[in-house]
């Protein structure tokens, strides 16, 4: 057990006192010690690979906050079939692909999914330190708050495509960039890119995405192990 915790501290002691760790831990129920536990093994190994795929790190990280953020699986098909389907009743096979692609995307980014997404954003925003929630984007198309967009689109791409899921490959580039030189793929670049979020089009310089979600997820675990309500 006492290993067990240390793991745990090691993942956030550059936020938090050692002292005032132990007490916080020891202060949760036991099942709130093996989800936390599980949060900074999950940031833990997001930080040891953020330099070599920034792409898994960002999906560990995702998997992190889920691991204290709650919520339930709903596979697709179960979802699909609680929905509104009369209008696709006597639609030749294009509109049905069409219906079910859109169907997709809707389930994707719903907070119905017995609170999967939804309760992932609403840790995000309760733990979150304020002055943290300005993410190196820029919005250029749609509306909304840039902080949310980025971080339930990142959530929505690499926690259930590509992670738990395994339908598909999320990746911040949809085509990898070659250096000249090495002939290497280059995945974190130095410009802006432009990539579509939830309906949104966003500007993402991705050199500075990948430490600012780490401190985001980092200052959000230790605010709720402070604050586990």
């Amino acid at each position: 057990m006492e290993k067990f915790i240390k793991s745990s501290y090691e993942a956030i002691g550059k936020r938090i006192p050692e002292e005032e760790f132990n007490k916080l831990f020891a202060a949760l129920e036991k099942t709130g010690q093996k989800s936390f536990a599980r949060a900074c093994f999950m940031y833990q190994r997001a930080m040891k690979c953020r330099g070599c795929d920034s792409d898994i790190a960002i999906a560990l990280m995702c998997s992190s906050i889920e691991s204290v953020s709650g919520g339930k699986t709903v596979i697709f098909k179960d979802w699909l079939l609680k929905q509104d389907l009369t209008n696709i009743t006597k639609q030749d096979e294009k509109h049905v692909r069409a219906f079910i692609n859109k169907a997709y995307d809707d389930y994707m980014l719903s907070d119905d999914r017995d609170g999967i997404s939804y309760n992932f954003m609403k840790f995000m925003l309760k733990y979150c330190p304020k002055e943290l929630r300005t993410p190196p984007i820029i919005v250029y198309k749609g509306a909304g708050d840039p902080f949310n967009i980025l971080v339930r689109g990142l959530y929505s791409n690499f926690r259930s495509l590509f992670l738990h899921g395994g339908i598909g490959y999320a990746s911040l580039v949809d085509k990898p960039y070659i250096d000249d030189e090495t002939g290497e793929p280059i995945t974190m670049i130095a410009i802006p890119l432009l990539l579509k979020m939830g309906g949104k089009v966003v500007s993402v310089e991705l050199t500075k995405l990948v430490p600012w979600f780490s401190e985001v997820v980092l200052c959000s675990l230790v605010n709720y192990l402070r604050n586990p309500q």
